[in-house]
């Protein structure tokens, strides 16, 4: 068949959402041709150009769009108004590109929010939504407590969701698709209140066979009586950081030992920073800066004992797929795509009710993991099995092949 992929963030690498679009090509490459119309960011098509060009038996075509009237300068700095005409926009060339080649179907893969329609639905051939996530909201408690600099970017994130959930493109979009795949359980129920007649849950991400070979052969954390314990991602409000380290500080007033490390830079380092310093956590809570990925497995997760990703609205969550497969418990909220990962023999979904639960049951998990070393090894070795039965590429690939065959 001849497939047509839109993914608006797109590039040959294993992370974040244009590693995970680069997979769904991939995997349709597999047996089909596959055409990607993509975002025209310069270093992305650079370097999907470079790379196509390394493998000419890739069976991939790259088209890069620029929305018409977006500034080039703006890039990712107004992101949902720029990927809302992008999406509005890709209509024209993909009924150009159509009329050339005659597509069977469209696959849409990212961005993952679902709640931005697409006008490749006017097309007269099926779609395929997804997996598409961002069906979560920051729960009103943690909202309550978010600074200025947070609490707009939260307030301004869930205004454009409702502003694009009224959007007669997603309302079309959601009623031509033959199938929509949702990362996590949040967002298959909000497309079936906005209109999917079909919802299935499905990972955004899954690992090959040498990624999962790769991660689980990490050597086990050294066996020191210092819980190590480590976080990993953009220095974001969202990304919960904040309440990982007041969990710690909870660790400090029960005289519990451990280590924690934040790998990561971003907006909300000076507020993280600021936290620490209040909380006399200096010595023991070390925000390490930004590191490559193979910095973040062969330094960082070799080193920690358990990760702690306690986001507020996370549509899946690699790096918590990443710790699972290198035998990592989990620490994360009962929210979005980790709480989909995690389970009770491989870590901690706990409470999202309100932040002090939260952190009292953050505190909690992190001091069971210490003092019981039975229970931290049971965990660890279930986080190999599960990341391997569930989140394994070959997994996805049927199901994204059954899905194009029965269309």
């Amino acid at each position: 068949m001849k497939i047509l992929l839109t993914a608006f963030a797109f590039e040959p690498c294993e992370t974040s959402e244009p590693g995970a679009a680069w997979r769904f090509a991939e995997l349709a490459a597999a047996e089909h041709d596959v055409w990607v119309l993509t975002g025209g960011f310069p270093g992305p098509v650079q370097r999907t150009r470079d790379f196509l060009e390394t493998h000419p038996d890739l069976r991939i075509k790259a088209i890069p769009f620029w929305p018409r009237g977006f500034p080039r300068r703006a890039g990712w700095s107004f992101i949902n108004v720029h990927y809302w005409m992008w999406q509005k926009q890709l209509a024209g060339i993909a009924a150009d590109l159509h009329a050339q080649v005659g597509f069977d179907l469209i696959h849409h893969v990212t961005l993952s929010r679902y709640w931005v329609g697409s006008s490749v639905s006017k097309l007269p051939i099926p779609l395929i939504w997804g997996p598409v996530g961002s069906g979560g909201n920051t729960p009103p408690s943690f909202a309550a407590e978010l600074p200025w600099s947070a609490w707009f970017p939260n307030k301004a994130r869930e205004l454009s969701a409702n502003i694009c959930r009224r959007d007669r493109m997603l309302r079309d979009t959601l009623k031509k698709a033959s199938i929509c795949f949702a990362t996590n359980e949040d967002t298959s129920r909000r497309l079936i209140e906005d209109g999917a007649a079909r919802v299935e849950l499905l990972p955004q991400i899954c690992f090959s066979e040498g990624r999962l070979k790769e991660l689980a052969s990490l050597p086990a954390p050294p066996d020191v009586a210092s819980l190590h314990i480590l976080s990993i991602g953009r220095l974001v409000y969202w990304k919960g950081f904040q309440y990982g380290i007041r969990a710690t500080a909870q660790l400090k007033e029960r005289g519990i030992s451990f280590e924690y490390r934040i790998a990561g830079w971003g907006p909300y380092e000076a507020t993280l920073k600021k936290l620490v310093s209040s909380l006399g956590l200096e010595d023991s809570v070390k925000l390490v800066g930004r590191k490559t990925n193979d910095e973040v497995i062969h330094e960082e997760m070799k080193w920690a004992h358990v990760l702690v990703h306690p986001a507020l609205h996370e549509s899946f969550g690699n790096v918590c797929l990443e710790a699972l497969a290198a035998g990592r418990p989990v620490v994360c909220l009962d929210l979005g795509g980790p709480a989909t990962q995690v389970t009770t023999d491989c870590g901690f979904a706990v409470s999202a009710e309100s932040p002090h639960l939260a952190v009292t049951e953050i505190a909690g998990a992190l001091e069971a993991l210490s003092s019981k070393k039975d229970l931290y090894q049971n965990m660890a070795n279930a986080a190999k099995i599960r990341a391997r039965a569930n989140f394994h590429r070959d997994r996805l690939a049927a199901a994204i092949l059954d899905a194009y065959a029965s269309l």
